[in-house]
């Protein structure tokens, strides 16, 4: 059930799961909502800008926890304030965070190269260095702590190796239609080859001796493992009419069933025989707080065994910071915006990972202090899966379980993750790249020697983590920067948040011709595809 307003705005969305209500100012942000009765409100600056955010005491927290924003005049985050600590972020003159500072002693330094790629992270206990092939796909990691990991790529920009010092390496072939065919993964424990069998839809069926089924939707209904000399290990998967994931059967008879609120969120999972389960809050589509319950006395009552708030970049999917018991933890990301490390207000590092190419963690302090993988990726560990929002990722096969819920809006390989993760995101479980899907796109423009070269339209949900920049644009500088030296291009992105390529198409077109209409001129890059519209002269008397 969904309710809206004399305005079209949404107050009130309830399901059997969750009920949720939003309330907003005079301007139309929202000030005050609510899930299952927990309380959020919102406080803003003269320009918008989120300034305070508050979830208030409720069923499972005594307390409010707070957390405060400070913005720049360009709107970008400054500062944050949580549990009594204070977070500087200090940027360079294109907005890229170059330093975090806490007032209790942690230090990050950044440095970026000309394309605006992460090339150095220094803390006390964080040195980590990034370089780049000519094309800009990631080239080699230097960890203090892993070692050095280099990659290998293929034309189509695809991983083919990761070579590491320390925990082996990972290779890769590829079909004809850019799935994983093949897979070596050599580790101190030992040898595999994995040979992957797709069916004519993309499916995968067989990866080394897992088998797996499918409904008729496309959905994975049971991965079975079969090994000479052991009984076969069957995971059974139940999918609701939404097509969202209701439930998995493990190996070991174990059950866990999960709920949705009404926006597609997952607000808890719960084990029926253990009676142990975890509730989420969510600040839109990123987690807000995870709350761990298990049973107390031979009723249905549950006890609080732990909370944990998570808080991320405003309007990212990147975490910022960790709050357990009083106890913060600054999240420190790598060049993708994924968790590496948690430091605590003084510098010292609590929790480390390392991980392998399609995000499986490889080593890890303690995987339960920092369950977020790839942006927008939350793993379960019953299960082994990385929860992905609208859908359920495996980082053994590097695919999603179900197809894509937008349909073949989401491309001709309805299950696969991006080609290349050390450069691609896709924080929603979504692939929007048709002329009629829905998301943020926008307008860009390009100059080369201070001239404008082009304008054109970008998928704005897609980014290129190397330089931050929509990956359709990304593209382009990088083929400019080649023909023109990288230095001699500049890019931005002047007009955003169009509901779809068709509008971004329509805006594209009016925004070249009102730049006719004022100069005469077809921008360069642009004369193959544009021709305007010539409007006749204004007579004279």
């Amino acid at each position: 059930m969904f309710e809206r307003d004399a305005l079209g705005r949404l107050v009130r969305a309830e399901n059997p799961a969750s009920k949720l209500t939003w309330e907003y100012d005079a301007v139309g942000r929202v000030v005050r909502s609510t899930q299952n009765g927990d309380i959020i409100d919102y406080a803003y600056d003269a320009g918008g800008n989120c300034t305070q955010r508050t979830l208030r005491p409720g069923l499972w927290q005594a307390v409010p926890h707070t957390t405060r924003y400070v913005h720049d005049a360009q709107g970008q985050l400054t500062a944050l304030e949580l549990a009594r600590d204070r977070l500087e972020i200090e940027r360079d003159p294109l907005g890229r965070p170059t330093r975090q500072a806490s007032v209790s002693g942690y230090r990050l330094e950044q440095s970026f190269d000309a394309r605006g790629a992460l090339t150095e992270q220094r803390s006390t206990e964080v040195r980590r260095r990034y370089t780049y092939d000519g094309a800009g796909n990631l080239h080699t990691v230097q960890d203090a702590r892993w070692g050095l990991t280099e990659y290998r790529h293929d034309r189509s920009d695809r991983i083919l190796v990761a070579q590491r010092q320390r925990s082996g390496h990972e290779s890769f072939r590829y079909d004809a239609v850019g799935l994983v065919a093949h897979a070596r993964r050599v580790a101190p424990e030992g040898e595999r080859d994995l040979a992957y069998l797709h069916d004519t839809a993309g499916r995968l069926h067989r990866v080394g001796d897992t088998e797996h089924t499918y409904d008729e939707a496309g959905r994975l209904v049971r991965k079975t493992v079969r090994r000479n000399g052991f009984r076969p290990q069957s995971w059974a998967y139940r999918w609701d009419s939404l097509d969202r994931l209701a439930e998995v059967r493990t190996p070991e008879g174990q059950i866990w069933r999960y709920s949705y609120d009404p926006l597609g969120r997952r607000v808890r999972k719960y084990n029926p025989a253990t009676r142990e389960s975890v509730h989420f809050t969510w600040d839109g589509d990123v987690l807000l707080r995870e709350v761990f319950l298990k049973p107390r006395g031979a009723q249905h009552d549950q006890q609080v065994v732990r909370i944990v708030h998570w808080q991320h970049e405003p309007g990212t999917f990147v975490p910022l910071a960790r709050l357990e018991d009083g106890q913060l933890s600054y999240v420190v990301t790598d060049h993708l915006g994924t968790p590496k490390e948690l430091v605590t207000p003084t510098g010292e590092v609590v929790w480390r990972a390392h991980h392998a190419v399609w995000g499986a963690v490889l080593a890890t302090d303690d995987a339960s202090k920092c369950p977020i993988r790839f942006q927008g990726q939350y793993e379960d560990p019953e299960t082994g899966l990385y929860y992905n929002r609208f859908r359920y990722y495996d980082p053994a096969t590097s695919l999603y379980l179900s197809p894509d819920p937008i349909g073949l809006l989401g491309g001709l390989q309805p299950d696969a993750y991006v080609h290349n993760p050390n450069g691609w995101l896709d924080p929603l479980g979504l692939h929007l790249n048709s002329n009629n899907a829905t998301g943020n796109f926008g307008i860009y423009e390009i100059r080369i020697n201070g001239i404008l070269h082009k304008y054109g339209k970008a998928d704005l949900n897609r980014i290129t983590q190397s330089t931050g920049l929509p990956t359709r644009l990304h593209q382009q500088v990088r083929k400019f920067g080649i023909i023109h030296g990288i230095e001699n291009v500049e890019a931005k992105v002047i007009m955003e948040k169009l509901p779809t390529t068709k509008v971004a198409k329509d805006f594209e077109t009016k925004v070249l011709q009102d730049y006719f209409d004022r100069t005469q001129i077809v921008p360069e890059g642009n004369k193959r595809s544009f021709k305007p519209i010539l409007k006749p002269s204004p007579k004279c008397g």
